[in-house]
């Protein structure tokens, strides 16, 4: 049995391909020392031409390489028939989600972090090289990638979600999938009224975008030729531009630059509203699991959009404004108790049966073996971790408290939360013999201290916040404060038209009838105090 497996180690080939010589020397000399043959590539063409002819059993692959980044190599591993098969491990300093994401989305079976032990290459090459281990790993895979593809969506869509200014959205959305995809250039371009034109309304660039090209998305959208054009507008579907040229015009001649564009619709409501760019100066490929991504962002990002329009637009009629804000808060709040349903019911119910699956089989086996075991046990870890991290999402997304525990409790548990993280203490005085309120208003107020923390956190300076919340005289009072900054009121560099934190819980407060007033002084703390008639929101 030994010699089979020093046999199948000399059969095993190993590729290395990193741009670093001695990285590939000190690998290739312990690959050897356990009898595996290798083979170096010192860039990214050499990579794929090597894996190609050579056909290895075993990629290790770095990232940053010169001629092709290994982002490129694994597209196109993945795309031929000859080496689409082939275990890729990736091996890379970046330590980001979103460069795991792409990684373990793009085909890789596993991402190692530099530096790494070298003692644990051997056991990372046989381990693949086993049938069942490869397909546990594959699995696991999969489930790292839907995890990490919940978590990116979740996080983007808290961002753009946390603000109504139009502007602000738009900057969000373009800022993070900059970052996400490592892009040279991300736009949003929405379209005019007359449906002609895609106006430039936000850039994100790791190379500064000045005041000047101001205008470097904004063109007439028969500009993408008509084949591109159906398909943005009438199919949804995402194009990429193979003739950056078309874009060789004054204001938009730096996109015609750029070596890879993507275009993908924004629609909300079933209405192509714009469309989000990204451009690479290199070479950039979109794997399924990666466009599949992306729409999902695109779509969270379009109804922000629209609900940052709708916004604006509710302003100039006040009566108007004050209705329809409520439907889009109520359409949130929906959205997030429907979102926070479905996994409950659906993700973690199935990993709470997979669970148990896992640990009946356990039980009904005799004498399993130790490789078996920790593998089962490896199975039982993720699981575990699975539903630890998607009860997270879903209590962002739907604070239960309110539903299990009421106001009181949920408010006291939601403070000290925060507490750790806090720069300044809070004093939390609040009442708890307060009648059964509505659910809408408990889910309100809520919310307005929500967004109070959220400010006072992001703009006071304070030492030390007070939260108040008690019934009076017929009326249900609620105090936030701090002993922070402070501002002028009314002062005319101040709109406070524009506080769109402060509007917003001013509309919940004024919906219930209730009134809000704004007490602040610069170098004398904020003092937000609000009343609402207990008859609106009493549970009956």
């Amino acid at each position: 049995m030994v010699e089979r497996q020093n046999a199948d180690k000399r059969e095993a080939k190993v590729l290395i391909a990193d741009d670093e010589p001695d990285v590939v020397h000190i690998m290739s000399m312990k690959l050897k020392s356990y009898g595996y043959q290798v083979i170096p590539a010192y860039d990214g063409f050499e990579a794929l031409q090597k894996a190609k002819e050579e056909t290895p059993d075993v990629i290790f692959l770095d990232i940053m390489m010169p001629r092709m980044d290994g982002w490129e190599v694994l597209y196109h591993l993945k795309e031929c028939q000859t080496t689409r098969d082939i275990p890729v491990v990736v091996i890379t300093a970046r330590t980001g989600d979103a460069d795991k994401l792409r990684g373990y989305s793009g085909g890789a079976i596993d991402y190692i972090t530099k530096p790494f032990d070298l003692k644990s290459l051997g056991a990372i090459v046989e381990k693949i090289l086993q049938p069942q281990e490869r397909e546990r790993q594959m699995l696991q895979r999969l489930e790292l990638v839907r995890k990490l593809q919940l978590a990116t969506i979740y996080d983007v869509t808290k961002a753009i979600i946390s603000t109504l200014d139009l502007q602000e959205v738009l900057d969000i959305i373009v800022e993070k999938i900059l970052l996400l995809f490592d892009l040279s250039l991300c736009g949003i371009s929405l379209l005019d009224a007359e449906k002609r034109i895609l106006r430039h309304s936000a850039a994100k660039s790791h190379v500064f975008v000045s005041e000047t090209e101001g205008a470097l998305f904004e063109y007439p959208l028969e500009l993408l030729g008509p084949e591109n054009v159906d398909r943005l507008m009438k199919r949804n579907e995402y194009v990429k531009i193979e003739d950056t040229s078309i874009f060789a015009n004054e204001a938009t001649e730096p996109l015609s630059r750029q070596k890879s564009i993507y275009i993908f619709p924004l629609v909300a409501r079933d209405d192509f509203i714009g469309v989000l760019t990204l451009t690479k100066n290199t070479s950039m490929f979109l794997n399924s699991e990666e466009a599949d991504l992306l729409k999902a962002l695109c779509n969270e990002a379009a109804i922000a959009i629209e609900n940052a329009r709708l916004y604006e637009s509710l302003r100039r009629d006040e009566e108007v404004h004050k209705e329809l804000l409520h439907r889009v808060v109520t359409a949130q709040e929906q959205e997030r108790r429907r979102l926070a349903t479905e996994l409950h019911d659906g993700i973690i119910q199935d990993l709470v049966s997979a669970l148990y699956l896992q640990q009946y089989a356990i039980a009904s086996l005799q004498d399993i073996p130790q490789g078996v075991f920790m593998a089962m046990e490896e199975v039982r870890r993720i699981i575990d971790s699975s539903i630890n991290e998607t009860r997270r999402i879903v209590g962002g997304l739907r604070p239960a408290m309110l539903d299990d525990l009421g106001l009181f409790k949920s408010l006291e548990l939601y403070v000290k939360s925060l507490e750790p993280n806090l720069p300044f203490a809070i004093d939390l005085q609040m009442e708890n013999s307060l009648p059964p309120l509505k659910p809408e208003a408990e889910n309100a107020i809520y919310r307005i201290f929500q967004e109070g923390l959220s400010n006072m956190a992001k703009h006071s300076g304070c030492r030390l916040g007070l939260i108040g919340l008690r019934a009076e005289d017929g009326l249900l009072k609620l105090t936030i404060q701090d002993d922070g900054k402070g501002f002028l009121v009314k002062s005319p560099d101040r709109d406070l038209s524009k506080c769109y934190g402060l509007l917003g819980m001013q509309e919940r407060v004024e919906f219930f009838g209730g009134e809000m007033t704004i007490d602040s002084e610069p170098g004398e703390g904020t003092q937000i105090f609000i009343s609402i008639p207990l008859e609106n929101i009493i549970k009956r």
